[in-house]
């Protein structure tokens, strides 16, 4: 849950809070302020946080499952109760690499996104299969670039200089089509 702990942890400005006590005062007053119920929720989001759960809140006496089960709904209650507030936009990208709990997570959320203002961009490698019922999602397979297509980007990159057909060649035989590589492999030559 790594990215989704860095992205709750910007969204509800702990990156800004200077230690422990602080971040705990701040993650308080954000669960009150989305509705959550403190009692509750801070053993939960407490130690995803790496923050001491001292009284007046206690770890909760559950099964690791069961406190794993809890942490991933709270989380998406809180995205939901953010979504409420304003639409909210939740891109995950590369899918074919994330933790097994992210996906968990993003099962939920797809599970309940139409409940609420909150679109989810997720992105990953053809050979990916998701877990989740993919009904009710718009899925758009891209396809790798061809040499034209490469040539193009390669113009927009370099804003039109004129780059040798042996360059562009080899960039595209290099890059095989995918965008990131054409832009790494033209960064490193820059």
């Amino acid at each position: 849950l790594a990215p989704v702990i860095e992205l709750l942890e910007r969204a509800l400005g702990l990156d800004l809070e200077p230690g422990p006590a602080q971040k705990i005062a701040r993650l308080d007053a954000e669960l009150v302020r989305h509705k959550l119920v403190p009692a509750e929720a801070m053993p939960l989001f407490l130690p995803l946080f790496a923050l001491p759960t001292e009284a007046p809140y206690a770890p909760l006496d559950v099964s690791p499952q069961r406190h794993k089960a809890l942490t991933l709904e709270a989380i998406a209650a809180l995205l939901f109760a953010m979504a409420d507030k304003r639409p909210v936009l939740l891109f995950a990208e590369d899918l074919h690499w994330a933790d097994p709990s992210t996906i968990e997570l993003l099962t939920q959320l797809v599970r309940s996104a139409p409940e609420g203002p909150l679109c989810i961009v997720m992105t990953a490698r053809p050979e990916f299969s998701p877990t989740f019922s993919t009904a009710g999602i718009l899925m758009l397979p891209l396809s790798r670039l061809g040499r034209a297509q490469i040539e193009q980007m390669v113009g927009a990159l370099t804003r039109d200089k004129s780059m040798p057909p042996a360059v562009i060649d080899h960039i595209a035989d290099r890059a095989d089509g995918v965008p990131l590589f054409v832009e790494e492999l033209l960064r490193m030559m820059g």
